[in-house]
């Protein structure tokens, strides 16, 4: 009987020891400073949702960012290339949106929404269309094509127009 007793104590206490733990570790995260993408502030940039007291910046910038004149900034990308070089591209794009006016469900500024909203899909498309063109050449109109045909798969409330390479750095 007290071998039996001693077994459920030592059970106990370890799973209120876990408990503890898990309190601790929630405490001491930064789940604190996650907040809600806000329309009026005007910041439309996806870094600033996630996290926005965060200063340790890596050398490239990754938040999609809107900027006048229909275009939205990818931000930079990071691809390995022959071995152990590194290809860093910034990407632009000009988009329009395919609604001519107001309409029941929204406006035409809905395109601006919906690529912060969506920034991780585009990034995402974005990445996987470069890294399934190996052969082709940054610069060329094939890889063009395919960037936007990739990105305006994920986007119904208007189309890319064109992709723009602010930046190309091999490393």
């Amino acid at each position: 009987m007290p071998r039996k007793l001693i077994k459920i104590m030592s059970a106990a206490i370890l799973i209120l020891l876990g408990i503890l733990v898990l309190i601790m570790g929630i405490q001491e995260s930064e789940f604190g400073n996650i907040k809600k993408y806000d329309k009026k502030s005007g910041d439309k940039s996806f870094s600033n949702m996630v996290a926005p007291g965060r200063t340790d910046r890596s050398r490239h910038d990754q938040s999609v960012k809107l900027e006048g004149n229909s275009r939205a900034n990818l931000g930079d990308f990071n691809f390995n290339i022959a071995g152990d070089k590194t290809l860093v591209a910034n990407i632009s794009l000009k988009y329009k949106s395919t609604k001519e006016e107001k309409d029941w469900f929204g406006d035409s500024n809905d395109i601006e929404d919906e690529i912060i909203k969506k920034s991780v899909l585009l990034r995402d498309a974005t990445i996987n269309t470069m890294i399934g063109n190996k052969r082709a050449t940054i610069n060329s109109e094939k890889i063009r094509r395919e960037l936007k045909k990739s990105i305006n798969e994920n986007l119904t409330c208007g189309e890319v127009e064109e992709v723009y390479f602010n930046k190309f750095l091999i490393q």
